[in-house]
């Protein structure tokens, strides 16, 4: 399900960026959601797996450039890093929101009151506060030991590929500077076709940082690529008082490879509304979203992995 609030939250708001067009549209979105959730949900209920549990949240604020040849469009969004004895599980604060959603949503499917869209129950679940996040992967890192799995969904597909964790070859600095109430030190590496800059601190001795980089010995307070397309700067963080499980879904996943998903990934976003049109879901003028697709894809043309 988690897709659809990937095409709804990201294609819906760049079209044009026509807030009209959002409130026009957000009945029926809605509508699709609350179907689409329940039926996916009911089907994965019993398969989350529980790997650790959290004790540290970190929560980084990503500031990047979604189109490369546009310096001026800049975003932001919030992401959070849970820390378990083991593993750690990164991903977006509105994805997190979105599977906190469904777990309300999953308790209270035969509440009367949540199934009536014009109820009060329902309208607070899935009104205006409906969570939007243009990050839609969970990254575990050493799942399985010494590797990262990650997870999204596309559309109706499932995915799931597993990376190495020893991606990083780190060249630690002399340079320190105090960020915040630490001192860090500097590390050079290059991943995935972006020469990154990060500081960390030995204050806080937990080999662990934003995305899939890890491997220092500290955690990563800032991380940034040399043309600061991507940037993650560490907004808190806090021993947790209560447990969070780090879960995953395992079973329902169709397993590939790097290369593979985000081959699929480029592939889907191109051909976004043919797919969701032979998923039986339809929006607007079939001409129009065509035109609109290709400019959403000119807007979002810079992964963070090139």
């Amino acid at each position: 399900m988690d897709c659809y609030f990937f095409v709804l939250s990201c294609s819906i708001s760049d079209w044009i960026k026509a807030e009209y067009l959002f409130k026009k549209m957000k009945k029926i979105i809605l509508t699709v959601v609350l179907i689409i959730t329940a039926i996916s949900l009911f089907a994965q209920i019993s398969n989350e797996i529980k790997l650790d549990e959290a004790k540290y949240k970190c929560t980084y604020l990503l500031t990047y450039q979604p189109d490369s040849t546009d310096i001026e469009l800049i975003k932001q969004e919030e992401m959070i890093l849970f820390i378990g004895d083991k593993i750690s599980e990164f991903i977006s604060s509105g994805l997190y929101k979105q599977d906190s959603l469904k777990s309300v949503f999953i308790k209270n499917m035969n509440n009367p009151e949540y199934k009536n869209p014009d109820s009060l129950s329902a309208k607070k679940m899935f009104g205006m506060d409906l969570p939007h996040t243009h990050f839609n992967e969970h990254i575990f890192k050493n799942y399985p030991k010494g590797k990262i799995t990650v997870t999204e969904d596309i559309l109706l597909d499932n995915f799931k590929y597993v990376d190495s964790v020893g991606l990083f070859n780190w060249v630690i600095k002399n340079n320190t500077k105090k960020i915040g109430n630490y001192i860090c030190r500097e590390a050079d590496c290059y991943f995935a076709g972006r020469n990154y800059t990060a500081w960390f601190t030995d204050e806080i001795p937990l080999s662990e940082g934003p995305y899939k980089f890890s491997g220092l010995p500290g955690l990563i307070i800032v991380l940034y690529d040399e043309n600061n397309q991507y940037k993650y700067e560490l907004l808190s963080m806090k021993k947790l008082s209560e447990l969070v499980n780090i879960e995953i879904s395992d079973d329902k996943y169709i397993n590939t490879n790097k290369h593979e998903f985000f081959r699929l990934k480029e592939e889907f976003n191109k051909n976004a509304f043919d797919r969701m049109e032979d998923a039986g879901i339809f929006f607007g003028n079939p001409v129009t979203n065509k035109e609109k697709q290709k400019i959403i894809i000119k807007m979002n043309n810079n992964s963070v992995e090139l």
